[in-house]
């Protein structure tokens, strides 16, 4: 396989981080329950990364289990159910926040393991993303959080999303798929169990997360991940969060307020300012 290099992984993440955020608007416009919605765009994005790695990749699918190949896929589908879980015991606003603490969890995680001090621009592009995306979902987080295990499972969503980044940085390309294709098909299970849509239409939103959210943004992030740094891999999909009231102005007519315009400035600039400090940095 390929390596891209920084400047195209750097760019590549940006591409899947934009695509991640169109889920949203497409849900919303979904007649499908949320778990048969997450049940069978788990399925369709499991059967599309066989197909990837079989017939474009031409790569078996057979792989070693070890425990981070099996933590990692369990973690995977079980982040499918606790994202839709958490943001019915809070709110989406609420439930994106607490995903994106795995931001913070990468780099103590990377810490621990690698057993040095976190750089302090990646703790100030912390500071700095968490502080523009409070801004940013203020007027939604102040309507209150609905319960205690909301906030929990907020919160384990963005622990298993940052340990997810975490072992894929210590994967082969090929070992990631493997991972994404058991980790989605096994969350795809239960898509049976709840029904099959009786509609083409009600077929379509599960098809674009799976074959395009899902699918075409984990290529792209998948070959990038370890091109860039731990904290650069688990920072730049802060843009999702910011793009996903674009899409919902535009197509669901949800319109944005001055501490969302605000808050995604603050975490822009964040970074902006970590990638440049992060190349100087690589360049001496």
């Amino acid at each position: 396989m390929k390596t891209l290099g920084r400047k195209k992984a750097t760019l590549a993440i940006v591409a899947a981080s934009v695509l991640w955020s169109t889920s949203g608007s497409v849900i919303q416009l979904s007649s499908l329950e949320p778990v048969s919605f997450a049940a069978l765009r788990s399925l369709v994005a499991g059967v599309f990364f066989l197909f990837y790695l079989v017939f474009i990749e031409q790569i078996s699918t057979r792989m070693k289990l070890t425990l981070p190949l099996l933590i990692c896929s369990v973690a995977i589908a079980l982040n499918s159910y606790l994202a839709v879980a958490a943001t019915r015991a809070t709110s989406s606003a609420q439930a994106v926040l607490l995903l994106y603490t795995a931001g913070v969890w990468v780099i103590a995680l990377t810490s621990l393991i690698e057993r040095r001090l976190p750089a302090a621009r990646d703790l100030l592009c912390t500071v700095g993303v968490t502080l523009g995306l409070v801004l940013f979902l203020y007027d939604k987080l102040s309507a209150g959080v609905s319960s205690t295990s909301g906030i929990i499972i907020g919160l384990t969503t963005g622990f298993l999303y940052g340990l997810i980044i975490v072992l894929f940085r210590r994967m082969s390309i090929p070992d990631r798929f493997r991972t994404l294709s058991w980790g989605y098909l096994l969350a795809g299970v239960p898509a049976f169990y709840f029904g099959l849509p009786a509609s083409l239409e009600e077929y379509l939103g599960p098809l674009y997360l799976g074959l395009v959210v899902l699918g075409l943004a984990y290529v792209l992030y998948v070959k990038s991940v370890h091109v860039v740094s731990a904290s650069q891999a688990a920072l730049l999909p802060f843009l999702e969060p910011l793009l996903n009231p674009v899409w919902a102005y535009i197509f669901v007519g949800e319109l944005l307020t001055f501490g969302s315009i605000l808050g995604g400035g603050v975490v822009l600039f964040s970074l902006v300012l970590h990638y440049v400090l992060t190349e100087r940095s690589v360049s001496k």
